[in-house]
């Protein structure tokens, strides 16, 4: 199993203060053999260049990208620090994810999910098999959870080895459970869930 983290520098103004690599690396060293890299990002080059890395030889089971995320009239973007913003509905935002060689790309932004063309279009721009993120805003607490939830599923069994379960089947399982465990505090966190999903069979 191999995991990039790419995480920016979130505003503490917009009441975070998560710093989810530090979390993840003492998470991870309960799974013996997993692969995982962690990168600041601060700006678009920055991004850029990490996404060009997960374009590389070896091929990576997920890309997280933790930021900053806003879903509305003027735009749906993502926030990287000192304010920068990243129109995703753009096209020259979306080729920066053109064909990765990536199994799951994992966007722990707020909001961004609303927008499921904008997932759709993710898919067909990189060629992953799943595409999540959060349809309304997130609690750092809600992240650790979901999130930690998400890699126990997908290798935490194994040891760091990447389960049998394909990514809708550990997208169902998060679903349920964040939801039996009331990390989910939507009124229908089974019908309209705060962690939504993507995936390249649904494509036309």
């Amino acid at each position: 199993m191999r995991v990039m983290l790419l995480e920016t520098q979130l505003d503490p103004s917009l009441e975070s203060d998560r710093t989810e690599s530090r979390f993840l690396r003492e998470f991870f060293e309960n799974f013996g053999d997993l692969d995982f890299i962690a990168k600041q990002i601060h700006s678009r080059a920055d991004l850029e260049k990490f996404l060009e890395h997960a374009r590389g030889r070896r091929r990576f089971d997920v890309v997280h990208i933790i930021a900053h995320g806003k879903a509305g009239r003027r735009g749906t973007s993502i926030g990287l620090t000192d304010g920068e913003s990243l129109d995703m509905r753009r096209g020259d935002v979306q080729r920066m994810f053109s064909e990765m060689k990536v199994d799951a790309l994992l966007l722990s932004c707020c909001q961004l999910g609303r927008e499921r063309a904008i997932m759709r279009q993710l898919l067909r721009a990189s060629g992953v098999s799943a595409v999540l993120s959060y349809a309304d805003d997130v609690t750092d607490y809600q992240a650790f959870l979901i999130e930690a939830l998400f890699y126990h599923l997908a290798c935490g069994y194994y040891r760091g080895e990447r389960s049998d379960l394909d990514w809708r089947e550990v997208y169902e399982r998060v679903k349920f459970g964040v939801d039996y465990l009331g990390i989910d505090d939507g009124r229908k966190p089974l019908v309209d869930p705060l962690l939504v999903a993507a995936f390249s069979d649904e494509l036309p």
